[in-house]
C-alpha cells in the first residue's frame, strides 16, 4: 500500500525490496510512503509536467535527437485514421523508429470518423494492422473531433470510445482518449470515460488549473516551435505520468 501527501504525474518509487507506482494529482513536491511486510520508506518526490509534442505526416522531417534536446520527452503519433484500408499515416513506421531510437517516450493515436459501435470495433482492426508488435510507453489514443460524431446521442459517442478504448486493451495495449473540451463534455459521458481510461483533452491557451480534475494530458498550443521541427507543432503537458 501507499499514501501521498501531495497530489496529478506518476512516480516509480523502488527500494530493494518494493516497487510502487503512484498517480498524484498535482505537481509539486509529494511525500510517499510505500509498506510491504515488516519494512517501511518514506521517500519525498519533486512531481514535475512533461513536456509532450504530437505528430502526423504534416509535420515532415523530424529530426528525433534535437526535439530530446529541447526538452521535450513524449510524442504522441498519428497512427492512422478510419476503417479503411491503406490509411495509415505515411510517417509513423519512421516516425516510430526514429523516436525510439533517439530515447522519447512514445504513444500513438488514430483519427476516429466512427458514428457507430460496429464502426469503431471496425477502427480497432484496422488501427491493429498498424501499431500490432510495437511497444509504446503511452496509451494508444481514439482522436474523436468529427461534427458527425458530435452530434450523435451521448450514449453512442460514449459507447464508441469505450468500444476503441477496450478493443485496444484486449489486444494488450492502454487505451485513452483525444478530443476537444467541448466535445467531449456536451457530447459525450466524461465522468464515464474518464473512470476507466486516460483523457488528452485540446484547450489551447486555457490554464490547467481551470479544466476538469480528471484530464491527464492538456494540449495546450496549436503553433508551438521545438528544435527539429519545422513550422508549427502542437504542444502538450502530460500531467499523469501513469499513462
Amino acid at each position: 500500500t501507499f499514501t501521498s501527501s501531495d497530489s496529478s504525474v506518476a512516480k516509480i518509487i523502488s527500494t530493494e525490496k518494493s516497487l510502487a507506482k503512484v498517480k498524484v494529482n498535482k505537481v509539486g513536491n509529494a511525500t510517499v510512503t510505500v509498506k510491504q511486510c515488516r519494512e517501511t520508506v518514506t521517500a519525498k518526490i519533486k512531481v514535475e509536467k512533461a513536456r509532450c509534442v504530437d505528430l502526423s505526416e504534416w509535420n515532415g522531417d523530424i529530426d528525433f535527437n534535437k526535439v530530446k534536446k529541447s526538452g521535450v520527452t513524449c510524442v504522441i503519433l498519428r497512427a492512422g485514421y478510419g476503417k479503411d484500408d491503406n490509411q495509415e499515416d505515411e510517417k509513423f513506421n519512421e516516425y516510430y523508429a526514429k523516436a525510439k531510437t533517439a530515447g522519447l517516450n512514445v504513444g500513438a493515436y488514430w483519427y476516429s470518423y466512427a458514428t457507430s459501435v460496429d464502426a469503431a470495433k471496425a477502427e480497432v482492426k484496422n488501427c491493429m494492422k498498424t501499431i500490432g508488435g510495437k511497444e509504446f510507453d503511452l496509451p494508444l489514443f481514439l482522436d474523436v473531433e468529427e461534427y458527425r460524431q458530435a452530434v450523435l446521442p451521448k450514449r453512442t459517442l460514449t459507447d464508441i470510445i469505450k468500444t476503441f478504448c477496450n478493443g485496444m486493451r484486449d489486444n494488450g495495449f492502454d487505451g485513452g482518449l483525444y478530443s476537444a473540451k467541448s466535445m467531449l463534455m456536451d457530447s459525450a459521458y466524461p465522468d464515464e470515460i474518464s473512470s476507466d481510461y486516460l483523457v488528452w483533452l485540446a484547450a489551447p491557451n486555457e490554464s490547467y488549473s481551470k479544466l476538469p480534475n480528471f484530464v491527464d494530458i492538456h494540449q495546450y498550443d496549436w503553433y508551438g516551435r521545438v528544435d527539429g521541427i519545422s513550422g508549427n507543432v502542437d504542444m502538450n503537458y502530460v500531467y499523469n505520468l501513469n499513462a
